[in-house]
């Protein structure tokens, strides 16, 4: 169920339900580890419905981008398998009885959650004011403006799609961005993994989505039109239907984890 919401939920998705998944010991630290390599993925609703339709104004193009970032979650989950077998550390299950209420759990819910949302909110805007400063330095330069995509995905990728091929700006939704990292690192909490590792894999992420892309553009070719100004046009949100779709299947694989996760807890 984590695998399938990192995949339609977006980028600190996976890294909260494997936070969750680890805390209630449904999974094991090299577990946790493994799945942290590849369960941080771009969102349909972000892929398709902000980047396609609004922002390059072409469903088509966010379809693309979504079928490179589900071949490339799923390429790298398989490469997970061939990671060296350390010594793995079995989470030691301790006999514990929840006397939490009802109410109890409805409050460490939403106070875990706010949390959550206080982390991602502050990463988002300390690297929005970075990215501010970088184009403000560089002028604006064209040929540097991939570098901001580096550092935040969302802004970045907006900038990019004035006069930037779609190669590049899948690429750059592959790697995820260095504020989705810090977000990840933080919902991860106390989970130990190796930074160089998961970066290695943000790497492979970045040039698998670029290549599938790629293929995938020489078989459906787009338009250059497509990567007109968007400044001289609105944002289309008559096609959001696609994202809406996945946000209601997101909602009820959720529904179904934490009923998953409230019975492994009743267990313990």
């Amino acid at each position: 169920m984590v695998i399938l919401l990192s995949l339609i939920g977006g980028y600190p998705v996976g890294a909260k339900g494997i936070s969750n998944l680890h805390k209630n010991r449904i999974i094991t630290d090299k577990q946790a580890e493994k799945m942290s390599m590849f369960c941080v993925a771009s969102g349909p609703g972000f892929l398709v419905t902000y980047l396609g339709c609004a922002m390059l104004r072409s469903p088509k193009s966010g379809y693309i981008l979504l079928v490179s970032q589900t071949i490339s979650f799923i390429v790298l989950g398989m490469t997970t398998k061939l990671l060296n077998k350390e010594k793995t550390i079995t989470q030691k299950k301790t006999e514990r009885k929840s006397q939490d209420s009802r109410s109890d759990a409805l409050v460490t819910s939403v106070k875990e959650a706010i949390t959550s949302c206080g982390y991602m909110c502050a990463f988002v805007v300390l690297f929005a004011a970075i990215c501010e400063i970088f184009i403000y330095l560089t002028e604006g330069s064209p040929k540097l403006l991939w570098i901001t995509g580096v550092l935040e995905i969302t802004n970045g990728t907006k900038l990019l799609c004035t006069n930037h091929s779609l190669i590049l700006i899948s690429a750059l939704c592959g790697f995820g961005g260095l504020c989705v990292h810090f977000q990840v690192f933080t919902m991860l909490g106390d989970i130990k993994i190796r930074k160089y590792l998961f970066f290695l894999f943000r790497i492979l992420s970045t040039l698998i989505n670029g290549v599938i892309t790629y293929l995938l553009l020489k078989i459906f070719p787009i338009t250059a039109s497509v990567f007109s100004t968007i400044e001289h046009t609105e944002p289309s949100t008559n096609k959001g239907i696609t994202g809406c779709v996945f946000l209601i299947i997101c909602c009820v694989v959720f529904l179904f984890s934490l009923k998953e996760v409230c019975r492994m807890s009743s267990n313990n």
